[in-house]
């Protein structure tokens, strides 16, 4: 949206430390901050398989052998159930020794114990394997389960794998600066023409001014290569023109999206070569002044013989393991048209460019928040279409990803989109998506546009647009203090139900719900059933009559009203912001 300009602050100095947020990929915490290193969900996972033993009976015979209960097939790494059984039986025989009963990984079913031997206690169930860094953490995979025990009780339940993590611990700022993966991967040999050339590092990385990273040929020769110099804390390298869609945009070389550091190159890798990749000393480093480096004959990879065929179906991965490396890619090979969704699986890795996407009938699937993710960094002051990824297609999904615009703030009132659905746009799906930037993060001009859980996380304006949009379930989340979340230009209107409004920071206040800019906002909006943080004051005035409150309450679960419209159970606006049918009159 068009604002009055403010002063642009002065710069600090340079290195600049781009925040990241914990790994494999993030937690999206804001830029700036030192992070982390996290480990997925509780690093002991599930309660401890220690079984105690049956209780003795006295003089009695012994106990019929108890067979160990079949594992549970769980979700994301639930242990099976422990086949230890209980002490044995005063008097009688003991049954025989029993197969130790193994939790299965990723939740297979442990093998049954027959009863035998006095039990020994299950042994304590590992957590799941850790999630390094701390993104949205997969389950771990489940615990071991107990030894066979003898004739008697059924011994204790196996250990559950650690839950699914949102963030890990802090770790030493004096920590060496560790690199996690490669993209493409080391000695890959099918790797894509695509491809970005990325590092995924334990935490935050900064880039130093002078340094090079190299894409090399077999010969020797440079394909492709990048010198840091950043530029007015806002770019890391000189600027290039790319085109998308068939528009031309200034576009970054080298950018940090959280923790990883992302070099596009200029152009396509040749098709049956192989590249090797360099890092001069230095010019990665951390805040304590760890540095990193790359030598050519410790990163290489070779690029498959030719493209993936056009089809319905593709595999977005950054690694190297799929059709292709980019989203460009996958967009310029899917056929013109479809009746059905074309479904493209987006796994693990940072994806970057702008994007101008008409196609229909495209359902991306990454690996989860933070995991995939849609990176590209635009704004009002790099191109006049400030977005990042723009639709003008019907019937589309994005799910279980992030969607990040990374330029960061400037002090101008830098609009920056994540994603705009345009106005032909219909029947938009966002799933389990997070939308981040700092700026209007997601415009909504469409009339269709549905988002389940995920989040929406921005400074000024994060939520607009000329559509109606109906969120369920999701988090609003500011980053900085003293803005309004939403101006809806439409009298179709947002409704935001059942969901979170938080806070990045302790520090974030003096927060709205929504604002008007000169009168130009008559949309109706409705926050129903949702849970607010003590940033929020309320709506900002002046004050819209279509501006709706219903049963929210504070994080603790106590009522809370501000300045908007109260409603009853029984309103048209309630009814109609119960579901994304009754307000959007569609769902997927």
């Amino acid at each position: 949206m068009q604002r009055a300009k403010s002063v642009v602050g002065a710069w600090k100095s340079l290195p600049l430390l781009i925040a990241a947020c914990c790994v494999p990929l993030a937690c999206a915490p804001t830029e700036g901050d030192v992070v982390t290193t996290g480990k997925g969900g509780t690093t002991t996972g599930g309660s401890s398989g220690t079984g105690a033993g049956g209780t003795n009976s006295a003089g009695g015979t012994g106990g019929a052998s108890a067979t160990g209960g079949a594992g549970a097939s769980g979700a994301g790494g639930t242990g099976g159930t422990n086949a230890t059984g209980g002490a044995g039986a005063s008097g009688g025989a003991g049954g025989t020794g029993g197969t130790n009963a193994t939790g299965g990984a990723s939740g297979r079913a442990g093998t049954g114990g027959a009863g035998g031997t006095n039990a020994t206690g299950g042994a304590s169930a590992t957590g799941g394997t850790n999630a390094t860094g701390g993104m949205s953490g997969r389950a771990g995979t489940g615990g071991a389960g107990g030894s066979g025990g003898s004739g008697g009780s059924t011994g204790g339940a196996g250990a559950t794998g650690g839950a699914a993590g949102t963030g890990g611990a802090t770790v030493d700022p004096t920590a060496p600066l560790t690199p996690i993966a490669f993209f493409p991967s080391k000695q890959r040999t099918n790797a894509c023409a695509d491809a970005a050339v990325s590092i995924q590092f334990n935490r935050t990385p900064t880039i130093k001014a002078g340094g090079k990273i190299q894409i090399l040929d077999a010969s020797g020769a440079v394909f492709d290569s990048v010198t840091s110099n950043p530029q007015s804390s806002l770019y890391f390298a000189d600027l290039v023109t790319r085109t998308s869609g068939g528009q031309s945009f200034k576009s970054e070389v080298l950018d940090v999206v959280f923790n990883t550091v992302v070099f596009h190159p200029k152009g396509k890798l040749e098709n049956g070569k192989t590249y090797h990749v360099t890092v001069d000393q230095g010019m990665i480093t951390d805040s304590a002044g760890n540095s990193f480096s790359v030598k050519a004959d410790e990163w290489s990879f070779t690029v498959r013989a030719s493209q993936p065929a056009a089809a319905d179906a593709y595999t977005l991965a950054a690694d190297g393991s799929g059709d292709f490396c980019s989203i460009e890619g996958v967009l310029q090979a899917l056929p013109n048209s479809a009746s059905s969704a074309r479904v493209v699986t987006v796994k693990q890795g940072v994806y970057p460019g702008i994007v101008r996407m008409s196609d229909s009938n495209v359902h991306f699937v990454g690996a989860g928040i933070d995991q995939s993710v849609f990176a590209h960094k635009n704004a009002v002051t790099m191109n006049s279409s400030r977005e990042g990824i723009v639709v003008t297609g019907n019937d589309l999904t994005f799910e279980n990803m992030t969607i990040f615009n990374t330029y960061p703030s400037d002090g101008s009132g830098q609009q920056a989109e994540a994603l705009y659905v345009s106005t032909s746009s219909q029947r938009v799906f966002l799933n389990n998506v997070h939308l981040r930037s700092q700026q209007d993060t997601l415009r909504v001009d469409g009339p269709s546009v549905y988002m389940k859980g995920g989040k929406i996380s921005g400074s000024t304006d994060p939520l607009w647009g000329y559509g109606a949009f109906y969120c369920d379930g999701c988090e609003l989340a500011s980053r900085s203090s003293g803005h309004a979340f939403i101006v809806a230009r439409s009298t179709k209107g947002f409704a935001v139900s059942n969901c979170k409004v938080t806070k990045e920071s302790a520090a974030v206040n003096g927060c709205y719900l929504a604002q008007v800019h000169s009168g130009a906002e008559p949309g109706k909006i409705v926050y129903a059933n949702c849970k607010i943080d003590n940033h929020v004051v309320g709506w900002r005035t002046p004050v819209n009559s279509a501006w709706y409150e219903y049963n929210n309450t504070d994080l603790a679960g106590k009522p809370v009203m501000f300045n908007g419209t109260q409603l009853k159970a029984d309103s048209a606006e309630v009814k109609a912001a119960s579901s994304a049918q009754g307000w959007l009159g569609w769902s997927p």
